[in-house]
Protein backbone atom coordinates (compact mmCIF):
# COMPACT_ATOMS: atom_id res chain seq x y z
CA UNK A 1 0.00 0.00 0.00
CA UNK A 2 1.40 3.37 -1.00
CA UNK A 3 0.82 6.47 1.04
CA UNK A 4 -0.37 9.62 -0.63
CA UNK A 5 2.06 12.55 -0.53
CA UNK A 6 1.12 15.45 1.72
CA UNK A 7 -0.60 18.00 -0.56
CA UNK A 8 1.04 20.81 1.42
CA UNK A 9 4.51 19.60 0.39
CA UNK A 10 3.75 18.97 -3.27
CA UNK A 11 2.48 21.21 -6.00
CA UNK A 12 1.21 20.49 -9.51
CA UNK A 13 3.31 23.23 -11.08
CA UNK A 14 6.16 25.20 -9.55
CA UNK A 15 7.05 25.50 -5.87
CA UNK A 16 5.83 29.00 -5.01
CA UNK A 17 3.36 27.59 -2.45
CA UNK A 18 4.97 24.37 -1.26
CA UNK A 19 8.15 26.23 -0.25
CA UNK A 20 6.19 28.44 2.17
CA UNK A 21 6.08 27.47 5.85
CA UNK A 22 2.46 28.73 5.97
CA UNK A 23 0.69 28.49 2.64
CA UNK A 24 -2.07 30.93 1.68
CA UNK A 25 -4.65 28.13 1.68
CA UNK A 26 -3.61 27.06 5.22
CA UNK A 27 -3.91 30.62 6.48
CA UNK A 28 -7.24 31.15 4.73
CA UNK A 29 -8.86 27.88 5.80
CA UNK A 30 -7.62 28.14 9.39
CA UNK A 31 -8.86 31.72 9.73
CA UNK A 32 -12.10 31.16 7.73
CA UNK A 33 -11.38 33.86 5.17
CA UNK A 34 -13.81 34.60 2.35
CA UNK A 35 -12.86 33.82 -1.25
CA UNK A 36 -11.92 37.41 -2.11
CA UNK A 37 -9.67 37.77 0.94
CA UNK A 38 -7.99 34.45 0.11
CA UNK A 39 -7.35 35.58 -3.45
CA UNK A 40 -5.86 38.91 -2.32
CA UNK A 41 -3.52 37.03 0.02
CA UNK A 42 -2.59 34.43 -2.60
CA UNK A 43 -1.77 36.92 -5.35
CA UNK A 44 0.12 39.32 -3.09
CA UNK A 45 2.19 36.42 -1.75
CA UNK A 46 3.10 34.74 -5.03
CA UNK A 47 3.58 37.58 -7.54
CA UNK A 48 7.39 37.49 -7.40
CA UNK A 49 7.44 33.75 -8.06
CA UNK A 50 4.74 33.44 -10.71
CA UNK A 51 2.96 36.12 -12.74
CA UNK A 52 4.46 39.41 -11.55
CA UNK A 53 2.33 42.46 -12.21
CA UNK A 54 -0.60 40.33 -13.45
CA UNK A 55 -0.89 38.74 -9.99
CA UNK A 56 -0.86 42.19 -8.39
CA UNK A 57 -3.55 43.39 -10.80
CA UNK A 58 -5.61 40.35 -9.82
CA UNK A 59 -5.13 41.21 -6.14
CA UNK A 60 -6.41 44.74 -6.85
CA UNK A 61 -9.41 43.29 -8.70
CA UNK A 62 -10.25 41.06 -5.72
CA UNK A 63 -10.03 44.09 -3.40
CA UNK A 64 -12.58 45.80 -5.63
CA UNK A 65 -14.80 42.70 -5.64
CA UNK A 66 -14.61 42.39 -1.86
CA UNK A 67 -15.58 46.06 -1.45
CA UNK A 68 -18.79 45.28 -3.32
CA UNK A 69 -19.55 41.81 -1.92
CA UNK A 70 -18.36 41.69 1.69
CA UNK A 71 -20.81 42.12 4.55
CA UNK A 72 -20.53 42.16 8.33
CA UNK A 73 -20.71 38.36 8.34
CA UNK A 74 -17.35 38.31 6.54
CA UNK A 75 -15.50 39.84 9.51
CA UNK A 76 -12.77 37.75 11.13
CA UNK A 77 -12.49 38.06 14.91
CA UNK A 78 -10.52 34.92 15.74
CA UNK A 79 -6.99 34.55 14.32
CA UNK A 80 -5.50 31.08 15.01
CA UNK A 81 -2.72 32.21 12.64
CA UNK A 82 -2.23 36.00 12.77
CA UNK A 83 -1.38 38.02 9.67
CA UNK A 84 1.88 39.01 11.40
CA UNK A 85 2.77 35.34 11.97
CA UNK A 86 2.02 34.55 8.30
CA UNK A 87 4.29 37.36 7.10
CA UNK A 88 7.09 36.52 9.52
CA UNK A 89 7.04 32.77 8.81
CA UNK A 90 7.03 33.33 5.05
CA UNK A 91 9.60 36.16 5.20
CA UNK A 92 7.45 38.43 3.09
CA UNK A 93 9.04 41.67 1.92
CA UNK A 94 7.93 44.89 3.63
CA UNK A 95 5.43 46.03 0.98
CA UNK A 96 3.73 42.63 0.78
CA UNK A 97 3.64 42.54 4.58
CA UNK A 98 1.84 45.90 4.52
CA UNK A 99 -0.79 44.41 2.19
CA UNK A 100 -1.33 41.34 4.38
CA UNK A 101 -1.51 43.41 7.58
CA UNK A 102 -3.94 45.81 5.86
CA UNK A 103 -6.05 42.84 4.77
CA UNK A 104 -6.11 41.56 8.34
CA UNK A 105 -7.19 44.96 9.66
CA UNK A 106 -9.92 45.22 7.01
CA UNK A 107 -11.15 41.71 7.83
CA UNK A 108 -11.16 42.45 11.55
CA UNK A 109 -12.72 45.93 11.52
CA UNK A 110 -14.65 46.14 8.26
CA UNK A 111 -13.20 49.62 7.72
CA UNK A 112 -12.95 50.13 3.96
CA UNK A 113 -10.11 52.64 4.06
CA UNK A 114 -7.80 49.63 4.43
CA UNK A 115 -8.86 48.54 0.94
CA UNK A 116 -7.70 51.87 -0.49
CA UNK A 117 -4.42 51.61 1.39
CA UNK A 118 -3.82 48.09 0.07
CA UNK A 119 -4.58 49.22 -3.49
CA UNK A 120 -2.06 52.02 -3.08
CA UNK A 121 0.65 49.69 -1.81
CA UNK A 122 0.00 47.18 -4.63
CA UNK A 123 0.12 50.00 -7.21
CA UNK A 124 3.41 51.17 -5.70
CA UNK A 125 4.88 47.65 -6.02
CA UNK A 126 3.71 47.54 -9.65
CA UNK A 127 5.33 50.91 -10.37
CA UNK A 128 8.54 50.06 -8.54
CA UNK A 129 9.02 46.49 -9.77
CA UNK A 130 7.11 46.12 -13.05
CA UNK A 131 6.69 49.53 -14.69
CA UNK A 132 7.77 49.49 -18.30
CA UNK A 133 6.95 45.79 -18.58
CA UNK A 134 3.50 46.15 -20.11
CA UNK A 135 1.72 47.43 -17.00
CA UNK A 136 -2.01 47.92 -17.46
CA UNK A 137 -4.14 50.12 -15.29
CA UNK A 138 -5.39 48.11 -12.31
CA UNK A 139 -8.92 49.37 -12.77
CA UNK A 140 -11.13 46.76 -14.35
CA UNK A 141 -12.99 47.63 -17.50
CA UNK A 142 -16.52 46.42 -18.12
CA UNK A 143 -17.85 45.08 -21.37
CA UNK A 144 -20.83 47.08 -22.53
Amino acid sequence: MTTKPNPLTTQAEGSYYSRLPIQPVQFSMTNKLDACAHSILKYATRHREKNGRVDLEKAIHFIELREVLATAEHLVTDWPISPEEYCRANRLPLMETAVVIGLGLWLQTGQRHYAAEMRGVLAEIITRDYEGRGFRSPSISTNS
